[in-house]
């Protein structure tokens, strides 16, 4: 059950109150909450201290926030419990997708720590005599689950997918994959099996890739046994 606005609010409170300092009474919400990037905005105010921040509520229950271009970074759940930190892949993926550095030595933990399974996929076929020897006559974007399929950060995929070679398309960045991956199946069991997640949703947009994907899936099932 979603939580109601006022419970976010008190829980964004505390939040603030055990990372920046003050008692949770002493901030204040000053706006009406919006939808920034996907991502749902509240501004707060801490008079007594002089402070002002805005936070940012992910799909997936992520809540960040920033004070001022250089000052300290948030990263938390609700429920909060200031003595469990975020986890590495949370702080990874915020700075991902704020478009920010990420260490090279947080970015390998966060992979530990499965990263990988917070991007999501869904593949597309190319226009028959367009494809290069080689390739696989398919293409798919990889983009974080909490992002469209236009979001872009290809360095951090990469070294995820061994086998498959990013290119920058205007708007997305396609990967593409050796010949003998040649079923769109081959590529939804090869990048599951990385731990990826694929993205039904979208994938239903193309009802023809989605009907082969699934044709090519359910025949590879093994057949149920007779009833004992």
């Amino acid at each position: 059950m979603a939580k109601s606005k006022d419970s976010v609010t008190e829980d964004l409170k505390t939040i603030l109150s055990a990372e920046l300092g003050g008692d949770a009474s002493d901030w204040k919400r000053t706006s009406k909450k919006r939808v920034y990037g996907g991502d749902t905005a509240r501004d707060f105010e801490n008079k007594t201290a002089g402070q002002k921040i805005t936070t940012y509520e992910r799909r997936d229950g992520l809540i960040y926030a920033e004070q001022g271009e250089s000052g300290k970074e948030i990263t938390a759940r609700v429920p909060f419990n200031a003595a469990a930190k975020a986890s590495v892949v949370d702080v990874v993926m915020n700075k991902i997708l704020e478009e920010k550095e990420v260490p090279d030595a947080l970015y390998a933990q966060a992979v530990k720590e499965g990263l990988i399974r917070r991007f999501s996929f869904c593949v597309t076929k190319y226009d028959e005599g367009i494809v290069e020897e080689g390739e696989s006559p398919m293409y798919t974007t990889i983009y974080p689950a909490v992002r469209d399929e236009t979001f872009k950060c290809p360095e951090f995929i990469r070294p995820l997918v061994p086998k498959g070679d990013d290119t920058d398309e205007c708007m997305v960045t396609e990967w593409r994959f050796p010949a003998a991956m040649d079923t769109p199946a081959k590529v939804v069991r090869y990048l599951e099996s990385l731990g990826m997640t694929w993205d039904v949703e979208s994938q239903k947009r193309d009802k023809t890739v989605y009907n082969e994907i699934t044709g090519e899936l359910n025949a590879a099932k093994p057949a149920k046994g007779p009833r004992r």
